[in-house]
């Protein structure tokens, strides 16, 4: 099984530069569309959004900005599974 540290991890590594009350990217200084992803209830809030966007469409990280591997997509995917 997926653990909430594996999950929590790989959202920090590569989300919450964007997707978070306060960003750190150099681009997007507010958190797109309001996705925020500071907390583990706003992670299982949007859980099914981050699955579809990463491992399905795989267009979150935007541009693949901090270089989300397929293992990790594919790790998200499980989490996704688990969690219906």
């Amino acid at each position: 099984d997926v653990t909430q540290a594996q999950v929590q991890m790989l959202i920090e590594k590569h989300c919450v530069a964007c997707h978070s009350a306060n960003p750190t990217d150099e681009i997007f200084r507010v958190a797109p569309l309001g996705v925020k992803l500071d907390s583990w209830d706003q992670i299982q809030q949007w859980g099914p959004k981050i699955v579809h966007r990463t491992a399905v469409t795989k267009d979150m990280p935007f541009l693949n900005k901090s270089k989300m591997t397929e293992d990790e997509r594919s790790l998200i995917a499980k989490w996704g599974q688990q969690n219906k």
